[in-house]
């Protein structure tokens, strides 16, 4: 697959970590992660902790989990989410009860 001319590899990085730790019940840690994704543990390292900085990964004793603003932004996606679904239904009864379509 061709790479992205507009992507930031650093953020990449980060992002495909995120996903590696969100797809495991288990803690992260730097070595599995860095053999998962092809990267030296130094680069899976230093992401970790810019990570746990910015507060998306907590760092425990057997490897990194979600941190509280990576909860955070889950939690207003999901509150997103369900206001898109409330207008969506409010559009349809409307157009039900006036039986015209846009």
């Amino acid at each position: 697959m061709a790479e992205n001319r507009y992507r930031i590899n650093s953020v990449y990085t980060a992002c495909m970590l995120i996903k590696e730790m969100a797809a495991s019940a288990d803690p992260t840690n730097v070595v599995e992660a860095s053999k998962l994704l092809g990267i030296s543990t130094d680069v899976a390292f230093r992401t970790f902790k810019t990570l746990e900085e910015c507060g998306f990964v907590t760092a425990t004793q057997g490897g990194y989990v979600p941190g509280e603003n990576l909860a955070q932004a889950w939690k207003t996606y999901r509150l997103y989410q369900k206001q898109s679904i409330e207008r969506a239904k409010k559009a349809l009864k409307d157009t039900a009860i006036s039986g015209e379509e846009d």
